[in-house]
């Protein structure tokens, strides 16, 4: 999943627009985006220091792209299938993640976003 900072005066859904362009090349519509789908928070560290971080998730469908450019940052990435993902049994963060996506895809939408776990 892309991911990074909201840059100043950005909205979270500017920035999920931003940063899905930034890291995969793909590019989405403000307005295709829409509410976020889920949230979630923790802390973590990092060569010493601790964070604490809050993700807002979106979710966006992509009518066509191609995925082959996108960036290898060393942490190495891949795409997965939504089979995948349920049959896998690698640790997928945020836990709950598949389960979300399912119902996505299957037109569930709730009221508010979902917490995940951290």
């Amino acid at each position: 999943m892309p991911g990074g900072g909201i840059e100043a005066g950005e909205s979270p859904v500017e920035a999920a627009v931003r940063e899905v362009r930034e890291e995969t090349g793909f590019i989405l519509e403000p307005l295709g985006v829409g509410e976020p789908v889920a949230v979630n928070a923790g802390e973590w560290s990092l060569r010493g220091s601790r964070y604490y971080t809050v993700h807002t998730y979106f979710f966006a469908r992509v009518a066509e792209a191609d995925a082959s450019g996108t960036r290898d940052d060393g942490f190495g990435h891949r795409w997965w299938t939504r089979d995948e993902l349920d049959a896998t049994t690698e640790r997928i963060f945020p836990p709950g993640l598949a389960v979300l996506l399912n119902d996505l895809f299957q037109g569930v939408r709730h009221e508010r976003p979902v917490t995940l776990d951290w």
